[in-house]
């Protein structure tokens, strides 16, 4: 997922010029390793989600990096709550069935953010890889939608991919009845990319403005990239 940084650098080069904090939503934060990274280097604001309610001990034994540490200021979690309630809950609503879930997400309802990152991994038998991400009942059109509603008007959604099967990828398209744009930026293999999906023309610009964020990413991405191909 480092390498779709690169991709929304001019999106948050603006946002260092405005008094407004860049904000971010992480949809499987895992350990947070690319939350720590948009925290000290950019100042975001991030809201993680995790379905693993015991996600700050496992990054505290597993990395030595405790979710209360100063490198971790700017970041609130909702854990134990699969990322799809979630996501329900802040663009829909009030739940009925969850009155624990609706308190967890109160604070947030309402808010707009810069980039809402979506890196759940999904084992996957079928797959040769043995994983599907993001997992299949992710790629619908619906759930897109809901995304884009969390989205500020020049807001980007990232989302890393290893595709499992042919079906599986061609849902992609659905991206393109919700985003004006989408990006396709290669990785290592035919089959693992990260997709950049937004209405904004700034993304789809081929400005490079230097500053200081800008030679952040570039530090960051050590291996190159090219965006090869739009989607649609």
């Amino acid at each position: 997922m480092l390498y779709g940084l690169k991709v929304i650098q001019n999106h948050l080069n603006r946002r260092e010029t405005s008094d407004a904090r860049v904000r971010v939503l992480s949809l499987g934060i895992g350990v947070g390793i690319l939350e720590r990274i948009f925290i000290k280097k950019f100042g975001a604001e991030i809201v993680g989600v995790d379905k693993d309610p015991d996600v700050m001990s496992f990054a505290y034994t597993y990395f030595r990096s405790s979710l209360v540490d100063d490198e971790w200021k700017g970041l609130t979690l909702i854990s134990g709550y699969c990322a799809l309630s979630v996501l329900s809950e802040l663009s829909n609503g009030i739940s009925k069935s969850n009155l624990k879930l609706v308190e967890a997400c109160r604070v947030y309802k309402g808010l707009r953010y810069n980039v809402v990152l979506l890196n759940i991994i999904d084992h996957d038998d079928l797959s040769g890889w043995g994983a599907c991400v993001p997992p299949r009942h992710f790629v619908e059109k619906s759930i897109f939608d809901k995304i884009k509603g969390l989205l500020d008007p020049e807001g980007a959604f990232v989302m890393q991919v290893i595709v499992p099967d042919i079906c599986y990828e061609e849902k992609f398209i659905l991206l393109g009845g919700c985003f004006r744009i989408v990006f396709k930026i290669a990785l290592n293999h035919k089959s693992k990319y990260v997709l950049v999906a937004t209405d904004s023309a700034v993304f789809a610009s081929g400005e490079n403005k230097p500053g200081r964020t800008s030679d952040v990413i570039t530090s960051l991405v050590t291996c190159s990239f090219n965006i090869d191909e739009t989607f649609y």
